[in-house]
């Protein structure tokens, strides 16, 4: 029995396929119009795609296809956003237009299974005859028409699995692939094991490679759920030979410009949607590290109203970019409660300018019960581009927030050291004792997402934790203050 997710890619190319039907557009069937429409194939694979599948391929072209359309020989990897169209661009332009081109040769389609395998044999086929001026234009004549082993124009198309390996394949006339496409080869619940992993990317260096013609074409397909997964695995193998295109860039903004749906506000509303785990592996192509050391169940979720907060505050990575906008901006609100448990009041996570971060404290200063004080990290003077922006932000708004300057070596605790590792590791105890939670309200916003990854990857990750280690800031501040008044240790306090 087939999983929905299961049911859903192989129903993909049946899709594609309505919609060249949908059009029932018989007319062109002539020699002079065949010419024409050869003659615009011949220029290129992307040409080709597009004078015979218009339906499908009706946007611009984006990176990931202008690589896929050049790719003659070698063994390639290549991953990205889903809905990019990467696999029915493959499908077209490596394995339909080679059937129709015809001459011998094979071309192998490799999935998990040999049932999902032959299946997909059987759609490529749909697709293809569905185009019924491809069909006229190169004389397609399948000559045998077996799930799993067509032929096509003299060309074989042949099925292959990760499970039954390429042992079937025994036959002189089966010595070497022209062409190997390798999709779907695992999936979230295969790649928790990582014997199965090595499994699958032994079967396309071991199996698939040592089929492969001299001058064939291999692409293997995949999105990277997971770090160790085989497609993140082939890539390190062979990083030149990897392409990835993201659903944006850094900065956010759509990787496929023109589209006319896939617009910036796409993917910002596509990003709030969906759990940020997938986000980041099957969209953005960057999987989230599992760390070492926070645990996802020590996120602790609790409604703010119901308890009493004595003291709260703001902590500010500023980030040390040439501009006011050019790198995130960390900023975490935390409070304490009268029982001395610690509450993550807000996270913020972003790529603004400062009066846009001004904008946000002076909001929640008057939001969040018994705020105090905005802490600015200013290890490297990050103050000094800061406070312009300040005094025009108060001449504008007519308003005050209490800055306190500090030095994050300033951060030493009993425990730990000052470096960002150590200050973080202050965070540990509270989330394993049950002293530390977070407001449910902020849970399903883009900015904790963020800083969600960054938890859970911290361990293996140590470079982008600015929303973590904002937030270990703001617990030992607000600590330092709740236990004498200041925010200076006891050790370091001078009494007067």
């Amino acid at each position: 029995m087939k999983s929905s997710a299961e049911n859903l890619l192989e129903k993909i190319f049946d899709e594609y396929c309505r919609k060249e039907l949908a059009q029932k557009d018989n007319s062109g069937l002539n020699r002079e119009e065949k010419e024409k429409r050869l003659a615009r194939a011949a220029k290129s694979e992307l040409e080709f795609s597009k004078v015979y599948y218009p339906s499908i391929f009706s946007e611009p072209w984006n990176s990931l296809h202008r690589f896929i359309g050049g790719l003659e020989r070698g063994k390639y990897t290549i991953s990205g956003a889903r809905k990019f169209g990467k696999s029915a661009l493959v499908y077209v332009t490596k394995v339909i237009r080679r059937l129709a081109l015809g001459g011998s040769g094979i071309i192998n389609i490799s999935l998990r299974t040999l049932d999902k395998s032959k299946e997909r044999t059987a759609s490529i086929i749909r697709l293809m005859t569905s185009s019924k001026k491809l069909v006229y234009d190169y004389n397609i004549r399948i000559t045998q028409n077996r799930k799993g082993h067509y032929i096509v124009n003299n060309k074989h198309l042949i099925a292959t699995s990760v499970m039954t390996g390429l042992r079937g394949i025994t036959d002189d006339e089966f010595k070497r692939f022209e062409v190997s496409v390798n999709d779907d080869l695992y999936n979230k619940n295969s790649v928790i094991s990582g014997q199965d992993n090595e499994k699958v990317t032994g079967f396309i260096t071991s199996e698939v490679y040592g089929q492969m013609e001299e001058t064939g074409l291999c692409i293997t397909l995949g999105n990277s759920i997971s770090e160790d997964c085989p497609i993140r695995r082939l890539a390190e193998m062979n990083p030149g030979n990897h392409f990835s295109l993201p659903a944006t860039d850094s900065d956010g903004k759509t990787n496929w410009p023109g589209h006319s749906l896939y617009d910036d506000n796409f993917w910002v509303n596509k990003q709030e949607e969906i759990p940020y785990d997938v986000w980041m592996g099957e969209y953005m192509d960057s999987p989230l590290r599992k760390g070492e050391i926070f645990q996802p169940e020590w996120i602790r979720e609790i409604n703010i109203n119901t308890i009493k907060i004595v003291t709260s505050l703001s902590a500010l990575d500023p980030g040390t970019g040439v501009s006011a906008e050019a790198c995130f901006k960390a900023l975490a609100t935390i409070g304490i409660t009268e029982s001395n448990q610690y509450v993550c009041l807000d996270i913020y996570i972003r790529k603004e300018g400062y009066p846009e971060v001004f904008d946000y404290v002076d909001n929640i200063s008057s939001v969040f019960p018994m705020w105090k004080v905005l802490l600015f990290e200013n290890d490297f003077n990050q103050w000094f581009s800061a406070k312009p922006w300040y005094e025009n932000w108060r001449a504008r708004s007519g308003r005050n927030i209490p800055i306190y300057l500090f030095s994050a070596k300033d951060l030493k605790t009993e425990n730990y050291g000052s470096n960002k590792e150590q200050r973080i590791m202050n965070l540990v105890f509270p989330h394993q004792t049950g002293a530390f939670y977070y407001n449910e309200r902020i849970i399903s916003n883009a900015d904790f997402q963020r800083y969600r990854g960054q938890y859970l990857a911290f361990g293996k990750e140590k470079e982008k934790v600015d929303g973590l280690d904002s937030l270990a800031t703001a617990f030992i501040m607000s600590g330092r203050y709740r236990m004498n008044n200041s925010f200076k240790s006891l050790k370091n306090k001078q009494f007067r």
